[in-house]
């Protein structure tokens, strides 16, 4: 299927995830594991009432969960968080190497691992 048209069916989940930098590390820190409210709000130094917003979204998608007083990722979200942390290291890596890496003529393969 042409990228181009994945990308019209899915450009609102898209911006969904990346929107929001609350959703964005809530959905990064539970790839790593379960987490209370009071661990969340001092991981992301966010107020609850920010945190439960971005939550009940989250929620809304089938992306997170809570159980008791602790939430936790969906399988989605669990491979949703792993492409994000594969995309924010890719390009953490392009900002602090892109001279290394745009003119060594890098092979795609070798690119793709990134």
């Amino acid at each position: 299927m042409d990228t181009l048209k994945l990308y019209e069916e899915v450009k609102d989940d898209l911006k969904f995830i990346s929107s929001s930098a609350v959703r964005t590390k809530i959905i990064i820190s539970l790839t790593e594991g379960t987490t209370k409210l009071k661990d969340l709000k001092k991981e992301l130094a966010a107020d609850s009432s920010t945190i439960l917003h971005a939550m009940k979204k989250l929620e809304e998608k089938n992306l997170v969960y809570k159980k008791r007083d602790e939430y936790f990722i969906s399988q989605t979200g669990i491979v949703i968080g792993l492409k994000l942390i594969d995309m924010i290291k890719m390009l953490f890596i392009f900002k602090n190497d892109e001279d290394i890496i745009l003119n060594n003529n890098l092979p795609q393969d070798l690119i793709l691992e990134f």
